[in-house]
């Protein structure tokens, strides 16, 4: 899906809240969904688009299922997820090319995404100073999955990264997301990373994909690449 095109320009109703953060008692699993949706731009238009898409709408699910808080709009939230992933890579119709501007659209408003931030994740890269001393930091990790974590650089690189925040207030939202999965590695079991492939919504294994992604590196994968399947498309 050529999406990185399509999508230029699409924006969010006005008045949706830039920043807005659910608590899990309000919102349940809507603030981990919100983070995977954030990591969809550095993935989207590739063999792995669908990944942050399955987990996110795990989370929902979760979040339908739990039966407390505010959940009125999380099933269809999960129906447009549904239907984005169906979206073929490539040779979509002008139907689909359509259907994935409004999909992309209603899910920025859905978490919350304002229309500078949207623009920020979908036209922009991460970059600055602070961004390749975390880089070269993560590249300090084990390369392979049985090999567990080294929390030191993973705290280490969340500390450059929020540097990298305050330098780039604009562009802020560019580093939640790793930001996020660093920060959720840590005190990860050797155990745990070596089973992070198991499946396409173990948390750990998202962690993994999208900062090897964001940081343009192969780290904690098994055998020096990613083994998480493609789940669709």
């Amino acid at each position: 899906m050529t999406l990185s095109l399509v999508c230029l320009g699409v924006a969010v109703a006005a008045g949706t809240p830039a920043n807005a953060s659910a608590t899990p008692e309000s919102r349940p699993y809507f603030n981990a969904a919100k983070i995977l949706w954030e990591s969809e731009p550095e993935v989207v238009s590739g063999a792995l688009q669908n990944v942050p898409l399955v987990a996110a709408v795990a989370d929902l699910d979760r979040g339908l299922d739990s039966g407390h808080g505010d959940v009125a709009e999380y099933a269809s939230a999960v129906a447009i997820l549904r239907n984005f992933e169906a979206i073929p890579l490539t040779s979509e119709t002008s139907a689909q090319v359509k259907q994935a501007r409004s999909d992309w659209s209603r899910l920025n408003a859905f978490f919350e995404i304002g229309p500078a931030q949207a623009a920020v994740l979908m036209n922009d890269i991460p970059r600055g100073a602070y961004y390749d001393i975390a880089q070269k930091t993560f590249s300090g990790e084990p390369q392979r999955n049985r090999d567990g974590v080294n929390d030191n650089l993973l705290k280490l690189a969340v500390s450059d990264l929020r540097d990298e925040e305050q330098k780039q207030p604009t562009r802020a939202v560019l580093y939640v997301a790793a930001i996020y999965d660093l920060k959720n590695l840590e005190g990860a079991s050797a155990s745990d990373i070596a089973s992070s492939t198991s499946s396409l919504t173990n948390p750990y294994g998202q962690d993994i994909l999208y900062l090897n992604v964001f940081f343009q590196t192969q780290r904690l994968t098994g055998g020096g690449s990613n083994e998480m399947a493609d789940p669709g498309n």
